[in-house]
């Protein structure tokens, strides 16, 4: 089976079709308000992106039915692929269905690229003829202004504002894109440098695509700055010019100034009101229009006609009626949040009113009566309930607003669908024609959709706005709350009881209590988690692991969730003293700090510590050699370890002074004495001289482990023979060999004058016989593993087996 993909080259045509649509992208970015006519820089700029979009049009229709029929092909293969039966290795089977997979999503890809780059260059130029427009429409604007013919009526400033802030949001919306597409093309350039030459097409493909929206968003901000710059200039010759026309009416009562916040809410319903009555306006025009081309529709089904393009068209004005809706919507939270900030501005003063209230009872509270601070005082708490009451009020509303945001949210997906549904439409199309007009109606319709998810963006963003208004106003009335009951407490000041005055001393001695019982409560669950190991070990798993490992894991986490049960403990007992626990952090990283510096020695046993565990150095329970001592681990935290030894002595040795160790995990060492003998013949009474001192050296001597046994003969040259004893003692005892156990054994052995052909000899080796495969390497890997994995668990399989049968002479 053959499954060799063929990979379209996009990269020879992009950059000469870019180069058309973005030689003078420089040129048409001008300073907003700058006008241009046809035959300056703007004019050149989008006589460019013509010639540009010819050539990208003229590239879509070269290579895009190639790509169309190549896919087809890929399609099919995919499709005989599942069907068919296997007649090859499933294996290969699998290889060449990721291939044509890989080979299906680069061809969709380039395509779909492609007819990006085409939508963006068409974009542009759109962008640069309205910008051109609207600079003639200032220039024109500007000359009727200096000759006196422009009217303005008293709603075109509030409609000027409206426009503007519109602006600005289609501007912010394009600044964004523009930023994701920068971290997109920075992302293209590294993978493209990467990439092999099947997946590297695709990705320049994308970044030309990318590389042509971001020249189409340039010319959309010129077009936005010349749209801003005239609806500066109208909303600054309207507002003079009402206020020349108020000038010369009677002024009216004086009044005080409004807040700057009632301001802003009058300025809110008014854009409120204008959006209303547009979006009516919008509505009613596209809800005739969807009924005259529903009507057409119906005609032309009736007289057996093509009805594409005006499901195309029912369709788009299906998406207009149902924007222009949600702009009603939108108007209505545009009231609310107006009704919202006036609302804020008033508690505001409510607040400052309280204040000064607060300062006057302070001044005249020695001038009343006891009667009446009572009855003041009542006054005020009732005001006080009233403002709590009305806080968790808003804090409800607050909470039923927030609910209106995940409806809003699941509007997205859908117009993604939408527009996903589109793309696969236009990526069907079976001819040129049905393509051509799928692809203008994507396009509007692509426009579309973009509005909506910035009409929902921004109505989701004002739901929040209004959610967050009322907390605000909730937080307002709580505060309001706590003022009316200072009031009170300055009329009729409190009297604390004994709890309440040593409130922060009883609180920390109960934080300080349940620390320690935390702490011992980690102990006693180390202890009992540690016992059920070793019990489950012993019963369940029957030694297939370490029961010391476990208990050294077990004892050094303990000791660090003291450490930090102890540190959350002292920042709780300062925040119960006024000091915020942030505060306490930072000091107490800063004292941290200072303490690793000035006892460098504590980091370093941590870290130590940590090497210990992670280097499985040694175990609890394990017979160690550290710092020059010999004992046994009885404690391992993360400071110190604890060895007890044979003496029944304690030594806390730092951690960083127990690397390097030496570990014994059998507990003892096996010392082989070999007894050379000048005469064989003298094997039997050697062997009775010397087994009573083995049996009287295991009883007077502690380190030894057991009675020395004999566990091997050897046969040497002239007749001699050499018997080996095994003596096991604890580490470190060599002293009993050479003090104890050779002196005692040539002495005997010179009492039944029996003479040795060579001075007594000992070598300490636990399990020779495993050292003996291992060195002449006839065990296997596996079998190393499961030797060494016995030996980390203390197996003593080779140390109690039976000694082999001496050989013969």
């Amino acid at each position: 089976m053959k499954c060799n993909g063929r990979f379209t080259r996009l990269t020879l045509w992009l950059p000469a079709v870019l180069a058309v649509g973005t030689g003078s992208g420089l040129r048409a970015a001008q300073p907003a308000g700058a006008p241009a006519t046809a035959s300056g820089p703007a004019g050149e700029a989008c006589a460019d992106l013509r010639d540009g979009l010819a050539a990208s049009e003229k590239a879509l229709k070269e290579h895009g039915p190639s790509l169309r029929r190549r896919l087809e092909a890929v399609t099919l293969a995919l499709k005989n692929l599942e069907t068919q039966p296997a007649s090859a290795p499933a294996s290969e089977l699998a290889e060449c269905r990721e291939k044509l997979i890989a080979e299906q999503t680069g061809l969709h890809r380039e395509l779909r690229f492609l007819e990006s780059a085409e939508t963006a260059g068409q974009a542009a130029l759109d962008a640069c003829e309205s910008a051109q427009r609207l600079r003639k429409e200032l220039a024109q604007f500007q000359a009727d202004l200096q000759h006196k013919q422009v009217e303005f009526v008293a709603g075109d400033v509030a409609a000027f504002q409206s426009q503007l802030l519109q602006n600005q949001t289609a501007r912010a919306a394009l600044d964004e894109g523009e930023a994701v597409r920068a971290q997109r093309l920075a992302v293209l350039a590294g993978q493209i440098e990467k990439a092999d030459e099947k997946t590297k097409p695709a990705l320049v493909a994308e970044q030309f695509a990318l590389q042509a929206e971001t020249e189409s968003t340039r010319h959309k901000r010129a077009a936005l700055d010349a749209q801003r710059a005239l609806l500066e200039a109208r909303l600054a010759a309207a507002g003079e010019a009402l206020r020349e026309s108020a000038a010369g009416r009677p002024a009216a009562t004086s009044t005080a100034p409004a807040k700057e916040d009632e301001a802003d809410a009058l300025n809110k319903q008014r854009l409120a009101e204008k959006l209303e009555a547009e979006a009516r306006n919008r509505l009613g025009y596209a809800r005739s229009c969807l009924q005259e081309v529903q009507t057409q529709l119906t005609r032309a089904q009736e007289a057996g006609r093509d009805t594409a393009r005006l499901e195309h068209d029912r369709e788009y004005w299906q998406r207009r009626v149902a924007y222009e809706q949600r702009r009603l919507e939108q108007a209505d939270l545009q009231q609310r949040a107006a009704r919202e900030t006036k609302e804020t501005a008033r508690l505001r003063e409510r607040e400052q009113a309280g204040l000064e209230t607060l300062e006057q009872l302070k001044q005249r509270r020695e001038e009343m009566s006891p009667e009446q601070r009572r009855q003041q005082a009542a006054g005020f708490e009732e005001q006080a309930a009233q403002a709590l009451e009305d806080a968790l009020d808003l804090e409800r509303r607050a909470e039923v607003a927030g609910k209106d945001i995940p409806p809003l949210q699941q509007l997205l997906p859908s117009l993604d669908a939408v527009e996903e549904a589109l793309r696969q439409r236009l990526e069907q199309a079976v001819s040129f024609d049905d393509y051509q007009r799928l692809s203008n109606h994507f396009r509007r319709m692509r426009e579309r959709l973009d509005a909506e998810r910035q009409q929902i963006d921004l109505m989701i963003t004002m739901t929040q706005n209004i959610s967050f208004a009322l907390m605000r106003q909730a937080t307002l009335h709580r505060q309001l709350a706590d003022l009316y009951t200072r009031c009170a407490e300055v009329l009729v000041p409190p009297v604390p009881s004994f709890w309440e005055r040593n409130r922060s001393i009883i609180n920390s001695m109960k934080i300080l209590a349940a620390v320690i019982a935390i702490s011992y409560a980690v102990k006693l669950a180390v202890s009992f988690i540690r016992r059920l190991i070793a019990y489950l070990n012993a019963t369940v798993a029957r030694g297939r692991f370490s029961v010391k490992r476990a208990g050294t894991l077990l004892s050094f986490a303990g000791s660090i969730i003291k450490l930090f049960v102890w540190l959350f403990g002292v920042v709780w007992v300062l925040n119960e003293f006024g000091i915020s626990p942030a505060t306490a952090t930072g000091a107490l990283g800063l004292i941290g700090l200072i303490m690793a510096g000035m006892f460098q020695q504590i980091v370093v046993d941590f870290v130590k510590g940590l090497d210990i565990i992670a280097g499985r150095h040694y175990n609890v329970g394990d017979f160690v050699e550290v710092d020059g001592k010999f004992g046994h681990v009885v404690d391992f935290n993360v400071k110190y370890t604890r060895i007890r030894t044979g003496s029944g002595q304690e030594f806390n040795v730092p951690n960083s002074r127990c690397l390097p160790s030496r570990r014994f995990p059998d507990g003892y060492v096996d010392n082989y004495v070999d007894l050379t003998l000048k005469s064989s013949t003298d094997e039997a009474r050697a062997g009775a001289a010397v087994d009573p001192v083995c049996q009287d050296l295991n009883y007077r001597i502690e380190p030894i482990r057991e009675v020395p046994a004999l566990i091997w003969r050897f046969a040497g040259p002239q007749g001699r023979v050499t018997l080996r004893y095994r003596v096991r003692v604890l580490p470190g005892c060599d002293w009993v060999l050479k003090d104890y156990f050779l002196p005692a054994v040539q002495e005997a052995l010179a009492r039944g004058g029996i003479e040795l052909a060579a001075e007594p000899t000992f070598f300490f080796i636990n399990r020779i016989e495993t050292f003996r495969k291992l060195f002449s390497r006839q065990l296997s890997e596996e079998e190393i593993v499961r030797e060494t994995g016995q030996a980390s668990f203390g197996s003593d399989a080779d140390a109690n087996a039976s000694p082999p049968a001496a050989p013969g002479p």
